[in-house]
């Protein structure tokens, strides 16, 4: 039988090489469903009851409460523009440890459709508690002009625990990607993140402070990286070398 996931005018088909990750894709579509009911709602812009919850780095974090979890969400501009910001973002997600202190590891385990893949992400103890990771299927999609990705986690045997790391349960991450209506030339990304860290080190006050403080740190070295792509973009216009920024 194949398995297919529609949403938002498109259907992703798994081929049957495949159909072991239907768990993956059918996660990242629900996921995918939360993250467009939360950021269309007319609250989510004007925060309206939205907590705000940290403020570093021209960065303000919110929290609300919803029936999965809390949701935390941050709101930041970057000086790129949003198509090459999401092509980096998705295609080269891999690349992530390289800017993000937070990120252990990444790895695209497998793709599944050009909309859908399987990822396995690790989390260092930087972030206030021991190493985490997370198996979890990510799904993109484009509704209008706005850009939107969905994580979830999800389980498969054949991928067991790593050592010394706990396996979290993501229950939503992603966000949304937008052309900033101050400059065309630059993208605000809505962040959205809720997690359950698993583990007896991590109550709900440490879970709340390590996410925040990701989000936060996630954002200061998207910017460092740009500044830098910035600055060697004249390399790489020469053909010298090739730079990621995700």
């Amino acid at each position: 039988m194949t398995t297919t996931y529609a949403l938002a005018g498109v259907t992703d088909v798994l081929q049957p090489a495949h159909q072991k990750y239907n768990d993956a894709l059918y996660n990242a579509g629900k996921a995918m469903e939360d993250l467009m009911e939360i950021c269309q709602c007319p609250q989510f812009e004007t925060r309206e009851g939205w907590e705000k919850r940290a403020s570093r780095s021209n960065c303000i974090v919110y929290s609300k409460p919803f029936q999965f979890g809390t949701v935390f969400t941050l709101r930041a501009e970057f000086d790129f523009p949003l198509e090459q910001l999401f092509h980096e973002h998705w295609k080269n997600f891999d690349y992530a440890p390289q800017f993000s202190k937070n990120a252990s590891f990444v790895k695209r385990i497998e793709t599944l459709t050009p909309f859908v893949d399987v990822i396995h992400y690790g989390l260092s103890d930087e972030i206030g508690i021991s190493a985490r990771d997370f198996l979890a299927g990510r799904m993109h999609r484009r509704v209008g002009n706005e850009l939107f990705v969905a994580v979830r986690s999800y389980e498969h045997e054949g991928f067991g625990e790593v050592e010394n790391s706990i396996r979290g349960e993501l229950i939503l991450g992603g966000g949304r990607f937008r052309v900033s209506p101050s400059d065309a030339r630059k993208t605000i990304v809505d962040y959205v993140l809720c997690a359950d860290f698993k583990g007896t080190d991590s109550d709900d006050e440490k879970r709340d402070q390590a996410l925040m403080k990701f989000m936060i740190e996630d954002v200061e070295g998207a910017r460092k990286e740009i500044a830098h792509i910035k600055v060697r973009v004249r390399k790489q216009s020469q053909g010298e070398e090739e730079e990621h920024f995700f």
